[in-house]
């Protein structure tokens, strides 16, 4: 024992040693890595002007360079000290596919991936990383748990890039960022494996195509091709995407707790005091940022309707059929009614897309985005702060083929009573207030609506059966049911009203999301929330059947 016990000791003293050697030789390294750090002569700003010689620029909160050579061109990033440690969303849109994709679903405007990242310099001050963050977690600063939180909740290192040069003062560094968007490194843009073609782009025929600068957003615009192995045979895929890094604000918004009596899409949060004896696990619902001007306050605390800080807007795309963008219009400005009920007017707006101005991938801007595809379909996803919740864009996707489906739908639900809608084409009005609905239905999933399945079971067969009743409360509570169609009228009824609209429990539903309590805290606004749907609960029409 003793001489084991001396060999341990012996052993511990040389592994000691070694070390402290390492040690002094990290130090060491650490010391003449530092002198290639800000300010030294190979990466001064005159070593910025070296590098960017003949650049192509263009200037935002990163300013942008394209700088060509003989045999190809770079790509730079210039990033100023006060983005650093700043919360980046990384929102990432299909621009193009080929067929053998774009009948599958797979668009323009698909978003297929979102990740919250921060750059800062690494501790070598050789590199700008990039780091993922996942803001589940927070804490109440000042409590000794906060130690612990950030030892245990480090955000990850997708990405390192050299740094090339420093700007005056050390105020802003400059990094070649080709590798990341020319298909060369898949940590944020890995678009074929996130969408199930388990790929990755083949560098020698992927390329970047252009990049944008814009004060809170900067564009990528990328092709990347890879070969994917099919049951028969092995192709080529080319798909366009579009990478927009969008600076978050600072001043976010404030999160409102979930109450599954009312149906929203959620994101998790786990909140940690030295007061509790267990994590506090809640969820967050995702809505858009709506608030009252400063000025207004008052007279929305009395319950004058206001118009909001920053309304929401949705741009219809300019590829969209003419006769089509009068409804889809309708559709998405007749949520107004359910706003007004959450003391907002104005809240909701549409445009048709000028090209000339606005870029429909640009994630500063939501729109409806018509795809020329076989899929009969549409759907209404966006685009949120995981801080917070905050909805920051949307796009509903719409499938042309939608129309078949809806054809359908009219023909067997409908034809009973509506003589116009029993033929293979339909006229444009009737269709017309069909293609209304679906853009309703999708703006109510935009604005962070889930389905309602029980909506539909309120309403008993005498109801829909009533002329004053479905001209007075709609077909269903809600727009969100996939009730269709009023198939239970039956002729002689007298019933008109056969097409779904905004119920009461959506406006019961944007009133519980949007009205605004000027809280600071979720946790302070919970008990009036929780009052608000109490006052409800037992009313059938105002009852959430989850999918």
């Amino acid at each position: 024992m003793v001489e084991r016990g001396y060999r341990f000791c012996i052993a511990l003293l040389l592994g000691l040693s070694c070390l402290y050697v390492q040690v002094l030789s990290s130090c060491s390294s650490t010391s003449k890595a530092k002198q290639g750090g800000p300010g030294s002569a190979e990466k001064s700003e005159t070593g910025y002007s070296a590098v960017l010689s003949g650049a192509q620029r263009d200037s935002g909160f990163i300013n942008v360079y394209s700088v060509k050579k003989p045999k190809e061109t770079k790509h730079y990033f210039s990033v100023p000290k006060t983005v650093f440690a700043r919360d980046i969303l990384v929102v990432n849109k299909v621009t193009s596919v080929p067929m053998k994709l774009g009948e599958t679903g797979m668009n323009r405007g698909v978003n297929y991936r979102t990740m919250l990242v921060r750059l800062s310099i690494s501790p070598d001050g050789r590199n700008l990383d990039i780091r993922e963050v996942d803001p589940i977690v927070e804490c109440e600063q000042g409590d000794n748990i906060c130690t612990s939180v950030r030892s245990n909740y480090v955000s990850s290192v997708v990405a390192s890039l050299p740094i090339e040069a420093y700007g005056s003062d050390s105020s802003a560094v400059l990094v070649e960022v080709s590798s990341l968007f020319n298909g060369s490194e898949n940590a944020l843009q890995n678009v074929f494996g996130i969408t199930g073609l388990g790929t990755s782009p083949k560098s020698s025929l992927s390329r970047i195509l252009s990049m944008k600068a814009f004060p809170t957003n900067v564009m990528v615009y990328s092709e990347l091709t890879a070969p994917v192995s099919g049951a028969e045979e092995q192709m080529t895929v080319t798909v366009g995407v579009a990478s927009n890094w969008y600076l978050l604000p600072k001043d976010k918004m404030v999160p409102r707790f979930a109450d599954d009596r009312v149906g929203f899409f959620t994101m998790p949060k786990q909140y940690y005091r030295d007061s509790q004896q267990r994590v506090e696990e809640r969820k967050v619902i995702t809505r858009w940022r709506l608030e009252p001007k400063n000025e207004d306050r008052e007279r929305y605390l009395r319950g004058e309707l206001v118009e909001p800080q920053k309304p929401i807007i949705f741009y219809i795309d300019s590829a969209t059929p003419k006769q089509w963008i009068p409804y889809i219009k309708a559709g998405i400005e007749d949520w107004q009614v359910a706003f007004e009920r959450a003391g907002f007017k104005k809240a909701i707006e549409a445009y048709e897309l000028n090209t000339d101005t606005i870029d429909i991938d640009d994630a500063r801007y939501s729109s409806v985005v018509y795809a020329a595809s076989t899929m009969a379909n549409a759907m209404g996803p966006s685009v949120c702060d995981p801080r917070t919740g905050e909805i920051v864009e949307a796009d509903v996707m719409w499938w042309h083929n939608v129309l078949g489906a809806v054809q359908r739908w009219l023909r067997l639900q409908t034809g009973l009573l509506n003589p116009a809608v029993r033929g293979n084409q339909i006229p444009d009005d009737e269709m017309g207030k069909a293609v209304r609905f679906i853009a309703a239905h999708e703006i109510g999933h935009t604005l962070g609506l889930m389905h309602n399945m029980g909506s539909s079971a309120a309403y008993s067969i005498d109801s829909l059966r009533s002329p004053t009743f479905t001209s007075t409360h709609g077909t269903a509570p809600s727009i969100m049911d996939y009730a269709r169609f009023n198939y239970v009228a039956q002729p002689g009824d007298g019933v008109e009203q056969l097409y779904p609209r905004i119920g009461e429990y959506d406006c019961y539903a944007i009133e519980f999301a949007y009205r605004w309590r000027g809280a600071a805290t979720p946790h302070e606004e919970q008990q009036a929330q929780r009052a608000y749907v109490a006052n409800f609960s037992k009313d059938p029409a105002y009852f959430f059947g989850p999918q």
